[in-house]
């Protein structure tokens, strides 16, 4: 769904001397275990979803982006850089201790003010902030996980350090067994899923992590990519900057430093598409000018790119919109055209009236779940 009219930015190229998503810098290697004040980097965290480097800090901007990071001693702290596109843009984080998620399941929201109920969120400074991660932990090795709540054209988020106090900074977690990449809209990003009416800001009302793919990805125990953006369509990922922008770490701020899918650990075992609804706005308003059968071709297009990117992949495209029958039909001519048969159509059933609260994604993520199991996919 479109918050407002979807307006894509002019063109910034950033250079690739200062934006490190393609290929890794070179970094010496740590002397683990590291203490006293510990930068944030490639060999030192594992980082959840798309990043970049710009000027020595890592920024994960996209929802439910973050790292993970492996330390002996009981508690943790982090040097973090907010930065909120506007004033009421504030970032959220989570922070998840040995994996446990259970603060997740005690969150409601019924869409009111007041609704919102057990929210386990950090909210952010703007600027520079060092935050508490974790504390009074008992003395051994700990994990903890850091991933953003919000999208990226709300807010970037950089880590600079970390501060095992007495502790130590160990080697990074090993990544999860499998692996999941949404591409997306608002619903994706789980826009307004905490309630339209949070006067606070709109990024309070939104939180990435309660969303019908993130129930799935804490289900099968798999890494989550969110690559999804308020108003996103299908033939916008094709056509801007001159190249698809799958091929970008973080398009949606103008930020150009390639996303090299064939670096390690960054193929995917389920590519979920879940776009539709902002293309069938397209249609309407355009007056003629874009047609159910242009969309079609953008459509096949977009999967194009997808299977070239992640060519071993299990591509699934779902949507519940207007639009959800040309998915299916231009998914079936891909089928035909290319004989790929690694990819399916999932109409899910829930026509929406308004960005759904956490409650349908739940619901949603439990189909999922049952939709994933039917295919053995995961």
């Amino acid at each position: 769904m479109k918050r407002a009219a979807v307006i894509f930015f002019a063109v910034i190229m950033i250079s690739m001397a200062s934006c490190g998503g393609g290929a890794p810098r070179t970094e010496a290697e740590p002397d683990f275990p590291m203490r006293g004040e510990v930068p944030v980097s490639e060999k030192t965290v594992r980082f959840l979803g798309r990043y970049y480097e710009s000027e020595g800090v890592y920024y994960t901007n996209l929802s439910c982006s973050g790292f993970e990071v492996r330390f002996e001693g009981t508690e943790l702290k982090a040097e973090f850089i907010s930065e909120p596109t506007d004033a009421d843009h504030n970032t959220y984080i989570h922070v998840f201790v040995d994996d446990d998620y259970s603060a997740l399941e005690k969150t409601e929201a019924d869409g009111t003010q007041d609704g919102l109920a057990n929210d386990s969120r950090i909210l952010l400074e703007a600027g520079r902030s060092t935050v508490t991660l974790a504390s009074g932990l008992e003395e051994g090795v700990h994990k903890i996980t850091v991933q953003k709540a919000n999208q990226s054209s709300l807010n970037k988020l950089g880590t600079v350090k970390l501060f095992p106090g007495d502790g130590a900074v160990l080697e990074p977690p090993t990544a999860k067994e499998k692996s999941i990449l949404v591409i997306g809209d608002s619903i994706s990003c789980g826009s307004n899923n905490l309630g339209e009416d949070l006067a606070v800001s709109y990024s309070a009302s939104e939180d990435g992590l309660f969303t019908m793919a993130a129930y799935a990805a804490r289900h099968f125990g798999a890494d989550l990519e969110v690559f999804a953006k308020n108003g996103l369509y299908t033939s916008l990922i094709n056509t801007a900057y001159d190249e698809n922008m799958l091929r970008y770490a973080d398009p949606f701020n103008e930020i150009l430093a390639p996303w090299d899918t064939e670096r390690p650990g960054r193929q995917r075992d389920l590519v979920l598409i879940n776009l539709g609804i902002n293309d069938t706005n397209v249609i309407n308003s355009s007056g003629g000018a874009y047609s159910y059968e242009q969309f079609r071709e953008d459509y096949i297009r977009l999967i194009q790119e997808v299977r070239a990117l992640y060519p071993d992949s299990y591509i699934l495209c779902t949507d519940v919109s207007a639009s959800a029958a040309q998915e299916q039909k231009a998914v079936e001519e891909y089928v035909a055209q290319t004989g790929d048969e690694n990819i399916s159509f999932w109409l899910r059933g829930t026509v929406y009236s308004r960005h759904p609260l956490i409650s349908t994604h739940r619901s949603e993520g439990e189909r999922l779940i049952r939709e994933l199991e039917n295919l053995g996919v995961l």
